[in-house]
């Protein structure tokens, strides 16, 4: 809820403020006058989202394909002096749930879905159609069993719960009614201890229809599920026919003493629908209901990003605080698909991130590991950011590799070890690319030529290649990698990489303009005391 932390009275639930759950929209108050009189303290604060097609509430801590259900209430309250009744959509994760109608300023409107939760976390969705500004009073979480219980969809029957258009008289029972050992519902004891039978005649009807609110379709299905038990123990015959929309669900019906039993449908249609409890010729005893759930059956079209994808992604959205539309999903549902990203669509398996531009995105800090997490990533733009420290080296060797394609302009360094090659390796036709061709020479030393050239980013190199006709091998090679490897100087050009590609050696510095040294040393004339301090400074 929007609002500060409270205990229901009435339901013993306890409920916390959103603010851990969601990092968008603003908190308003509702004046409880403009409310129906029987609503509770939750609804008198709500959140409201002005800005943004998608706002996502993240719940975390879930047990990865358990069940829940999750309940979601508005009471707009005219919080906004607007009068203006907003219609919006709501997403269970990256499938549509349900488009949240207002059409009564006063009226609490509430939702529920009973869904598995595909990761550790689950995500509700407030998604803004262009007819008005979405809002939210509440958001219960439980983890579910199959089981009736008391809501909006729920009606337990021999109580004063639900809206129906029929009145009767209860029948109690102080026995305790029992489940079915191999029944998949478990139908609490408090709600099967009380039923419903017609108060005058052999006959019951029961009808409902889908509240305007809810939007649903002409091709909505729904799962319904009735909850019978004999409460009393008599020697006489309860027998009657079940019908649902007049198709027959059971025939002579006789519900056990004291045991649940569970009759379920699905029923389809947006009109309205009808069960009807017909006692037979035989019997003596009016048919009896204790309890009855209707649930609207949502297919799930959608596929949630990969599960290490969406990790990552959700773990360098909370780093770097980047706002943009990075609500949900990363890539589902495409329609909403977070900017920057590129991501694989393919029928027999979840999205995958395949590219990420985060360029002028005003990072700062070091680079977070999960970028490392994208696994299927190809390319990356780290570019025009204040970034610091090594790059992962996953990502480092697919670089080298050409599997990714890496800007880090005014980004991190390269990281480095005892080893060189196994920080940045190059192929020969790198090389070839790097030099356009070995296109520009620039000097030449006892390995052999020197070519300018540059990477992929921009970075201007300078390119030595062993020559044929060099009097250094492998030897000299790896002695001169290893010892440039390990220094690092104001006065010296780094190692940026090397190349072993057969009989091709060659080792790639960064670029200082200028010449060589002796042409900046020519003409000039040092006192011994600078020239021992500049070697002090590189030894």
């Amino acid at each position: 809820m929007a609002g500060p932390q409270y205990v229901d009275s009435r339901t013993g639930i306890a409920y916390v403020s959103d603010a851990g759950f969601i990092d968008a929209g603003l908190v308003h108050t509702v004046d409880p006058g403009n409310l129906q009189l029987d609503l509770v303290v939750r609804f008198f604060n709500l959140r409201y989202f002005p800005s943004g097609a998608r706002n996502c509430y993240t719940l975390r801590s879930l047990t990865p394909g358990g069940k829940y259900l999750v309940r979601a209430a508005f009471g707009y309250g005219d919080y906004d002096k607007l009068n203006r009744l907003p219609t919006f959509d709501l997403y269970f994760g990256v499938n549509f749930w349900a488009t949240v109608n207002i059409v009564n300023s006063s009226t609490a409107y509430s939702f529920e879905i009973i869904a598995v939760s595909p990761a550790d976390f689950l995500q509700i969705c407030l998604v803004n159609i262009g007819s008005g500004t979405p809002f939210i009073s509440a958001l219960d979480l439980s983890f579910f069993r199959d089981t009736v219980g008391f809501g909006f969809n729920r009606y337990h029957f021999g109580t004063d719960y639900g809206h129906i258009s029929w009145t009767d008289v209860s029948n109690k029972s102080d026995g305790a009614v029992q489940n079915s050992p191999n029944s998949n519902y478990d139908a609490p004891s408090v709600v099967m201890r009380s039923a419903s039978t017609p108060l005058n005649g052999s006959r019951m009807d029961i009808s409902w229809s889908a509240d305007a609110s809810m939007g649903v379709g002409v091709d909505t299905k729904y799962f319904l599920a009735l909850y019978f038990a004999e409460l009393v123990a008599v020697q006489d015959l309860r027998q009657f026919d079940v019908s649902v929309d007049n198709r027959q669900l059971a025939s002579g019906f006789s519900p056990n003493y004291l045991l649940a039993t569970v009759l379920t449908e699905i029923v389809q249609g947006s009109g309205e629908h009808s069960v009807s409890l017909l006692a037979t010729s035989n019997s003596t005893l009016q048919p009896l209901i204790s309890a009855m759930e209707i649930f609207m059956v949502w297919p799930r079209n959608e596929s949630t990003t990969s599960y290490l994808d969406a990790i990552a992604m959700m773990t360098i959205q909370m780093k770097f605080a980047v706002k943009r539309n990075w609500m949900g999903d990363p890539c589902a549902p495409i329609s909403f698909a977070w900017d920057g990203l590129n991501c694989s669509y393919t029928p027999d398996g979840p999205p995958r991130i395949t590219a990420l531009n985060l360029s002028s995105s005003g990072l700062v800090g070091e680079i977070d590991a999960s970028f490392g997490q994208l696994t299927l990533l190809q390319r990356l733009d780290l570019s025009s950011n204040d970034l610091s420290g090594p790059i992962p080296m996953n990502l480092l060797q697919k670089s080298q590799d050409r599997f990714l394609t890496l800007r880090k302009k005014k980004s991190p360094e390269v990281p480095r070890s005892a080893n060189p090659f196994t920080n940045w390796r190059f192929k020969y036709k790198e090389l070839e690319l790097i030099t356009n061709n070995f296109n520009t020479l620039i000097g030449r030393s006892g390995f052999g030529p020197v070519y300018f050239g540059r990477l992929e980013n921009g970075t201007p190199v300078a390119v030595k290649m062993r020559s044929e006709t060099s009097s250094q091998g492998n030897t000299e090679f790896f002695a001169e990698a290893q010892h440039l490897a390990r220094v690092h100087h104001r006065n010296l050009v780094s190692l940026i990489g090397c190349c072993k590609d057969k009989k091709h050696l060659s080792l790639v510095y960064e670029y200082m303009d200028g010449g060589n040294l002796q042409d900046r040393l020519g003409g000039h004339k040092f006192r011994i005391s600078q020239a021992m301090t500049i070697g002090g400074g590189i030894s």
